[in-house]
């Protein structure tokens, strides 16, 4: 378990780096190559496994996140600027970190809206960093693996223990954190 909980220090590049927005295969590395991207994405489904065991749906929070980090990944090709998206994107890695940590078994009023307002910056950021728009293949496999990396977080949690993912997890995001806000 340890192996797993520390592979994003070792997979992922900088933070906040976003190359390669061209086909398919760019679009399922990319969420593997920002510490920013991975850590949100695994915590997110940590946290849908936690509130599945309250009687919440597995899945609604996860797929409130990729559509959302879908339809935000348009919004420059439609000329939509979202102010210090970067911003929210780290201060989503320190909300999920401390939601992850309290223990808070936050109400899915709550939790939607902030996934999908991490969502749609984490894909505007895509989006306003891709010169001439994102390819439909690049959106895809983003998306794909946004959805894998939830799942990941959904069965670590599952077969792990929800408490001791939660913690292990929500501490290394808010590590990353702190690291990022000190680069």
């Amino acid at each position: 378990m340890r192996k797993i909980l520390l592979l994003p220090v070792f997979a992922a590049t900088a933070a906040f780096a976003h190359p390669g927005h061209g086909g398919m295969a760019s679009g399922l590395l990319h969420p593997l190559t920002g510490l920013d991207h991975l850590m949100v994405m695994v915590a997110i489904g940590v946290l849908a496994a936690h509130r599945s065991r309250h009687g919440a749906s597995l899945w609604t929070l996860p797929a409130v996140f990729a559509a959302s980090l879908g339809a935000g990944a348009m919004l420059p090709m439609a000329g939509v600027v979202i102010p210090m998206a970067e911003t929210v994107i780290l201060a989503s890695l320190a909300l999920f970190a401390g939601l992850l940590i309290a223990r808070w078994k936050a109400p899915l009023g709550f939790l939607l809206p902030v996934a999908a307002l991490a969502g749609v910056c984490h894909g505007f950021a895509h989006g306003a960093e891709a010169q001439g728009g994102l390819s439909v293949g690049f959106l895809a496999g983003c998306v794909a693996m946004t959805a894998l990396l939830h799942a990941a977080g959904a069965v670590m949690a599952l077969r792990f223990g929800s408490r001791q993912v939660r913690l292990a997890w929500g501490g290394l995001t808010a590590l990353v954190a702190v690291a990022l806000v000190l680069s």
